[in-house]
């Protein structure tokens, strides 16, 4: 994934920060920026939101082109990303537990599929019947 530094921020602050290179910004709103990220969690090609304010002055990834181009020839900034570690933490926290969800829907799908149903509250009910 990435590697943790101490960058000063505009203010001249002391951040701990974590550091991720090869990101590409894909998509910019005025308030954060959609990247791919090479790795991130374990997945390949994994796109997060970041938010302006978790991205330190440093940073090489800061934007995504808004001309008026069209989009093919459009392109976003390419290089080392640098946030907060607070975004990082919340950021792998998120991950982590879609994670999660994603592996519980799985079982669920496959229960359901080797006993042939439901099992749900809905399909009891129907069982028993008047």
């Amino acid at each position: 994934m990435g590697w943790r530094d101490e960058r000063d921020d505009d203010r001249g602050d002391r951040d701990a920060c974590d550091v991720f290179p090869g990101v590409r910004c894909t998509k910019e709103t005025p308030k954060a920026i959609l990247c791919t990220f090479p790795e991130f969690g374990g997945d390949k090609d994994m796109e997060r939101w970041v938010p302006k304010s978790m991205v330190m002055d440093a940073s090489e990834v800061w934007r995504y082109d808004t001309s008026t181009l069209p989009s093919e020839e459009k392109v976003g900034d390419f290089g080392k990303l640098i946030v907060k570690e607070w975004w990082t933490e919340r950021a792998l926290e998120e991950y982590k537990t879609a994670k999660k969800a994603a592996a519980l829907k799985r079982a669920g799908d496959a229960h359901r599929a080797k006993t042939g149903g439901g099992g749900g509250l809905a399909a009891r009910l129907k069982k028993v019947g008047p």
